[in-house]
């Protein structure tokens, strides 16, 4: 296995760690377009409010074959709308 695989291994691991350290939930958004900063605020809030979370990160990954709506993966938990 080449270096550069083992550091990306590493930041995964500790990303993971300090999620959990400081209560943090990483919610997966895919979408067609990119949101603005307002509506991805009210969405942390709603994930806050749904899972029980203290922090909420949000990671957007576009995805141009949506024909509309988003996907949420939170946890091992899908949310289309």
């Amino acid at each position: 296995m080449k270096r550069i695989g083992l550091v990306k291994d590493i930041v995964k691991e500790f990303e993971l760690f300090y999620n959990k350290l400081t209560n943090t939930e990483l919610a997966i958004m895919i979408s067609v377009v990119l949101l603005e900063s307002q509506h991805l605020a009210q969405i942390a809030k709603g994930v806050q409010r749904l899972m029980g979370a203290k922090n909420v990160r949000i990671k957007t990954v576009l995805d141009p074959s949506f024909v509309a709506g988003c996907l949420f993966k939170l946890r091992a938990s899908r949310f289309r709308t």
